[in-house]
Order: C-alpha cells, then structure tokens, then sequence
C-alpha cells in the first residue's frame, strides 16, 4: 500500500478531497546535485495537490488523515496509461508496414492514428472504472480532527 498525509479540505458525495503536499526524495539522494529532477525540484517548488478519496473513515473537513492506494492497482493503471498507446501505435504501423505493404508516408500516419487510437482507448477505459472502489484511493486512518477538544473549536 502506497501511503501519503494530508489535510481533508472538501467532503461531498462519500468522497473526500484531500490536500497534500507532494514530495520528492531528492533530499536524501547522493546524486541532487547532477540530477534533473533535483533541478526541476529546486525551481518548480513543492506544490500541493487535491486528491479525490473515497471516504470510508467519515472524515470531515480540517481532518489531518492518511490515505493509500494498492501497489499493484498504481502500477496497472500507469502501465495501461503508457503502454497501451505506444502498443497501438507499432500495432498500426505494423500492420500498414507489412500487411498491407503501403508507402512510408502511410506507415507513419498509420502509426499516429494508432498512438490516438490508444489515447481514446484509454480515456474510454478509465471513464468505465472511474468509480470503482478498487481504484480509487482511501483513507486509511484520521491522524488528528480539526476539532480542538478542549477549546470545542476548529
């Protein structure tokens, strides 16, 4: 389970929109200092983003929560994100190439139709389990609520 903090800041609908601070490990890294991405890091800043979770803990808004994703639920829907148009773009060039033996030209148009083809493949398919449970990420524990217990305030 992939974890990551942060701070409910909307709840609607069963879901909770989660903000949190996204984080690279390029202060630990030997290598920061001939790195692009340390350099991208340094000049872009740490930005937040909202993430949309199911909320199965009720949090509400103020509440400091840990939210997670499975592993193995990541790495599909990356690979199926990257792959699967690449895959249709040589699949296209492929069979224009040596199936039905056209031009260069042809081949290449073959190959960016497929590479679009498989963009729309994609927004089609992650249209369909948008709200499948089993891909979207929840909370996993309320570190703190909003509330101050002892004043009876946010």
């Amino acid at each position: 389970m992939i974890e990551q903090t942060g701070k409910v800041v909307l709840v609607k609908d069963g879901f909770a929109w989660v903000e949190s601070e996204r984080t690279s490990t390029c202060q630990s890294c030997s290598a920061k200092k001939g790195c692009g991405t340390s350099l991208l890091d340094n000049v872009f800043g740490q930005k937040r983003l909202a993430i949309k979770t199911l909320n199965s803990r009720n949090s509400m808004v103020g509440d400091h929560v840990v939210i997670g994703i499975h592993e193995s639920t990541l790495i599909k829907s990356s690979l199926l994100m990257y792959l699967m148009p690449l895959l249709m773009m040589f699949v296209f060039a492929f069979f224009a190439e040596y199936v039905f033996n056209v031009s260069e030209l042809l081949t290449v148009l073959s190959g960016l139709i497929g590479l679009i083809a498989g963009f729309f493949w994609v927004r089609n398919y992650s249209e369909k389990v948008r709200y499948d449970e089993k891909y979207q990420p929840v909370i996993l524990k309320v570190i703190n609520t909003g509330v101050n217990l002892e004043l009876g305030i946010k």
